[in-house]
């Protein structure tokens, strides 16, 4: 091949590559989930640039329920052979109760990749917490008692919570306390523990002893990141179970000098 052709050739190749390079964003997929009326929608997109360029490029987000509602666009680079998470959010508060679809595209070069739509709803705003079940099987005095409860948010917000398990003995004394703190996205099951340790110096300065014992959960919760000011409460009943090795301690320290008084004899 002479040198003109070689030159051709070349210069048609580098335009290819250059054409191709700038349409070699992807988008991946796109998620949005149901969301209360006055709190922010958040749009999450996940691009991909397979080209050796950057991609300069922008989201576009349209909403619609039976007629568009609004659209959305936002500018973002992303560097060669890079994926990203991209976040967008739109406040709810214009929107009205019922069910919507938002349809993203992303253009780049002039071009743009294909279309993901998704259907949400704008929901009545409600801070609500429940727990669906709570347990503590048995164990024996100086082991570790397992408390476990299941929440289930049936609100349409995050939750933050406050747990304070009391733990009192069959007459009503307060033996202890345990507390533990943690989140719940909305709409979500959660299964948290916590535990008590009978082998330990209590906080009513009660003995622990072998019998029946109730385990009350306080809860306080709220928005996350706000007041927990709403409460909810439920109690299990339990069992400390006498402890088989210190009963052969006992028996073991009554019965040696029993023996050693035969042998004397």
């Amino acid at each position: 091949m002479d040198k003109s052709k070689f030159s051709i050739v070349s210069f048609i190749f580098f335009i290819i590559i250059s054409v191709n390079g700038a349409h070699g964003l992807e988008l991946l997929d796109f998620l949005v989930e149901d969301t209360a009326k006055g709190e922010d929608l958040i749009f999450e997109l996940f691009v991909n640039n397979t080209d050796y360029a950057y991609a300069d490029s922008t989201v576009i987000i349209e909403l619609s329920n039976a007629e568009p509602v609004d659209t959305l666009s936002e500018k973002f680079v992303l560097p060669p052979y890079r994926s990203k998470l991209l976040t967008s959010s739109y406040n709810s508060g214009s929107l009205e109760y019922g069910s919507y679809k938002a349809i993203v595209r992303v253009e780049c070069c002039g071009e743009e990749t294909k279309r993901i739509s998704k259907n949400f709803r704008i929901l009545e705003y409600a801070e609500k917490l429940e727990i669906k079940e709570m347990e503590a099987e048995p164990v024996s005095v100086g082991e570790l008692l397992v408390i476990n409860l299941k929440l289930r948010n049936v609100g349409t917000v995050d939750l933050s919570y406050n747990i304070v398990l009391e733990i009192s003995d069959e007459y009503d004394n307060k033996i202890n306390e345990v507390s533990f703190k943690g989140d719940i996205k909305k709409q979500t099951e959660e299964e948290v523990q916590s535990a008590w340790k009978t082998y330990e110096r209590q906080m009513g300065n009660y003995e622990v002893t072998a019998g029946d014992y109730v385990i009350k959960a306080e809860v306080k919760y709220g928005k996350k990141g706000g007041a927990l000011d709403k409460t909810l409460s439920r109690s299990v009943e339990t069992e400390l179970k006498e402890n088989k090795y210190s009963a052969y301690l006992v028996l073991f320290i009554i019965l040696v000098p029993v023996i050693l008084l035969c042998r004397k004899k």
